[in-house]
């Protein structure tokens, strides 16, 4: 499913932050990366962040697949999350 250009320029921002304090040991995948788990389930992630020295087989990121190694960090921008008065609202951050 396709982004809004609020949130691509979101994910733009965090990954412009991002690439500027993680350090070579890491792989960060972004673009709605399709993550993998074992009942054959999947989520979409936003921005994925992985250790590279934790990964033992780097082709996995190679593959024309859904990725089936759980990230170390996952970043979710939603900017119609609902807020605390359960509207959606795009002047309040959550993070968890």
């Amino acid at each position: 499913m396709g982004s809004s250009a609020l949130q691509a320029m979101l994910v733009g921002l965090v990954m412009k932050q991002l690439f500027k304090t993680l350090t070579d040991d890491h792989i960060i995948l972004s673009g709605e990366a399709g993550l993998k788990f074992i009942d054959k389930s999947w989520r979409n992630l936003d921005i994925a962040i992985y250790d590279k020295r934790k990964v033992e087989d780097k082709s996995a990121f190679l593959i024309n697949k859904y990725i089936e190694i759980i990230p170390e960090i996952v970043i979710e921008i939603d900017t119609k999350a609902p807020n605390r008065r359960g509207r959606a609202s795009c002047d309040t951050l959550f993070l968890s």
